[in-house]
């Protein structure tokens, strides 16, 4: 039961923060929000000490019947300013489509001073294309999801070798990068990024003891060459597995996309070595 002092002191909370709400409005401040829930119109919205903060659906255009799309959105943070305050629902309105060409500028400011100062920005992008094939290919990303163009090449992607990124990740993935350079695509101003450089934790730490030699894995294919196949392995993230082809006599066909179940045959956390050895196919 909530007594009447603990509703006044939740209140002047509340009104607390429509104060705040209201100052960043008036000076027209940006906010970077991370929102965490979507209502049945596609509004996004947090809710702050009883303050409901909402981005309208009008604004984004969220298509929001599609469960992929609806949890992307909520992995980004938004650049808004404050364009409205209802002290009466307490419910503050925010913008952020209709600011982009203000946060686009402030955002490439701040980019472009941290290449100047060497001290690369770490910002959570949109892939919007994978470019090449196999060995070769490349990712287009939206920085910060407002329309300015970042590149990351293959060797850029991760900390463990990568040979297929269309098998990583997929247009609308959310991911985070440290942009490196300015540089030209397609005639357009763009920046050079390294998802690899934003990773914090290396995948390879401890996986002696994750894979000892003669664990049983699932893996599924990514990739193949004439002597051996890449795989990513069922709850290891970051790393693709040297497989070596089954033996004829075993009749066990390797095809991209398909899971198979093998063994460790080899590990070794210095020299970033895991090699399996396939036993039998499980799925295609």
């Amino acid at each position: 039961m909530i007594t009447r002092n603990e509703l006044v002191i939740e209140n002047d909370i509340a009104m607390d923060r429509l104060d705040l709400y209201e100052r960043k409005m008036n000076n027209k401040d940006l906010i970077e929000l991370r929102f965490d829930s979507i209502d049945i119109d596609g509004n996004l919205y947090i809710i702050d000490d009883e303050v409901r903060v909402q981005l309208d659906n009008i604004d984004i255009k969220l298509s929001y019947k599609r469960a992929r799309y609806r949890a992307a959105v909520l992995d980004i943070p938004y650049m808004v300013m404050v364009m409205s305050v209802d002290r009466l629902k307490k419910v503050v309105h925010v913008a952020h489509n209709g600011i982009k060409d203000i946060i686009r500028e402030e955002l490439k400011t701040n980019i472009n001073n941290s290449i100047d100062k060497k001290h690369p920005l770490t910002v959570m992008s949109k892939v919007t294309r994978i470019k090449g094939n196999a060995g070769s290919n490349h990712i287009i990303v939206d920085l910060g999801n407002i329309g300015i163009i970042g590149v990351i090449k293959m060797k850029d992607w991760g900390i463990a070798f990568t040979d297929n990124i269309r098998m990583e990740t997929r247009y609308g993935d959310i991911i985070k990068v440290k942009v490196i350079k300015q540089i030209l695509w397609n005639g357009k101003p763009a920046y050079s990024c390294s998802r690899k450089e934003a990773i914090e934790e290396d995948p390879w730490n401890g996986i002696e003891a994750r894979l000892p030699k003669n664990t049983l894995v699932k893996v599924k294919c990514t990739s193949k060459t004439l002597k051996n196949f890449f795989g990513k392995i069922e709850g290891i993230t970051g790393i693709n597995a040297y497989c070596e082809y089954p033996d004829e006599v075993k009749n066990i066909e390797i095809a991209i996309g398909d899971i198979y179940e093998g063994y460790v045959s080899a590990v070794n956390e210095e020299t970033k070595l895991l090699r399996f050895r396939i036993m039998k196919k499980l799925s295609s």
